[in-house]
């Protein structure tokens, strides 16, 4: 990565955390651990831009539920997240449960996969 100031170390990084406000266990711990972690570096640390949409969506209780699931992957997804990835003037964007955001083309972008079932079996999952 190339940066307009190389004396400057920090760097910034859009994180995708919508997984911490939609489940409890795997990702959302993992999400918390890489924020902890790249809290953690000190000088070589990056600065971090949380991107997601903070509304908690645990409960099963519907409609509520869907409804928030619905504005979350059909609005916020495709039009807010990216311009939040792009007002946050991030250099690299970390998905960390999918592609669900897209950012911005000038953004780079790293998806992390944690099972990859979904690339075995597309067809049982959402498209995104």
């Amino acid at each position: 990565m190339t940066r307009s100031n190389e004396a400057d170390p920090a760097w910034r990084l859009a994180v995708d955390t919508t997984g911490m406000y939609t489940a409890q266990a795997g990702v959302a711990r993992y999400i918390r651990g890489l924020l902890r972690g790249l809290n953690e570096l000190g000088a070589s640390s990056p600065e971090v831009h949380p991107i997601a949409w903070e509304v908690e969506n645990f409960g099963y209780r519907q409609p509520q539920r869907a409804i928030k699931t619905a504005y979350r992957e059909l609005v916020w997804a495709p039009w807010i997240g990216p311009s939040q990835v792009r007002s946050s003037g991030a250099e690299v964007f970390l998905s960390t449960s999918s592609a669900f955001v897209t950012p911005p083309k000038e953004i780079g972008h790293v998806v992390v996969i944690h099972d990859v079932v979904a690339l075995r079996f597309p067809e049982k999952f959402r498209r995104w």
